[in-house]
Formats: structure tokens, C-alpha cells, sequence
């Protein structure tokens, strides 16, 4: 069905299932379900998802700037937009230390930083350009 959301979207599952050179044909799909629903939470994360996997870091912001925008009081867009200003807060006091004061915390938000990266919505992402932008280095 070309205008059923729920139709565009379990295209877009199939196509991730098969991999490969389908993968762009399901990104499409992705952006045609939320064409007509913009507030299809699987759509949105799923897309979210293949951008992160491509390492298209730009898009996958994008992406999750519009997924808040649709679903601004969704539990999943509130729950991680404040999780990722709390480790910016923290990490922005942080570089303010003296650098003889740091290390100590910056292990603790390296930690954070680690365990962010399983957190799904872009929130791994966003810690890790959160930390290079501090001028902090750390292994992919």
C-alpha cells in the first residue's frame, strides 16, 4: 500500500534483514514511513540506526533532531536528550578543572562515555562528539 506507514516500514525491516545493497533501499523506506507518519517511533529509531551504522554522524543528528521534533514528548526523545546535556554539563565543568584536578573524572565520564554507546538513539554518538569536541582522544 503506498500510503499505509506501517506497510513502508515492514519494507524497510525486510531490507535490513537482507543486507547488503538493500541497505539504501531500506533508508528510503525508513524516510517514506515517516513521510506519512511522522511520529512512527520504529521509523525513526531504525533509521536512526542504519545512519549511526554507516557512520553518517551528520545524518544520524538530523535524524534524531527530527525525531524530537515529531515525538518532543515522547519518553525516549526527553529521557535522552537529558542524558546527553547531563554528560555535556559534566564534561564542560570538567575541562574547567585545573588539569591536575581532571583525570579522576574524566575516568568516570570516559566510563559513561563507554556505556553510552549501547544506549541506541544517537546517545553513543552524541558523547563521543561531545568528548572530541572537548579535545579529548579515545579508541573507537
Amino acid at each position: 500500500q503506498p500510503t499505509n506507514a506501517q506497510a513502508w516500514l515492514a519494507r524497510a525491516d525486510l531490507l535490513v534483514a537482507r543486507g547488503g545493497p538493500e541497505l539504501e533501499a531500506a533508508e528510503a523506506a525508513y524516510r517514506k514511513a515517516l513521510s506519512l507518519d511522522p511520529r512512527l517511533v520504529p521509523a525513526h529509531s531504525s533509521l536512526l540506526t542504519q545512519q549511526v551504522r554507516r557512520r553518517d554522524l551528520p545524518a544520524a543528528a538530523a535524524q534524531a533532531a527530527a525525531m524530537n521534533q515529531a515525538l518532543p514528548d515522547h519518553p525516549q526523545s526527553i529521557y535522552f536528550d537529558a542524558l546527553v546535556r547531563m554528560f555535556e554539563q559534566a564534561l564542560k565543568a570538567t575541562m574547567a578543572l585545573p588539569e591536575s584536578q581532571r583525570d579522576d573524572f574524566l575516568d568516570r565520564l570516559e566510563d559513561v562515555r563507554i556505556a553510552g554507546q549501547g544506549y541506541g538513539w544517537g546517545v553513543g554518538d552524541d558523547f563521543n562528539w561531545l568528548w572530541q569536541k572537548a579535545g579529548l582522544e579515545f579508541d573507537s
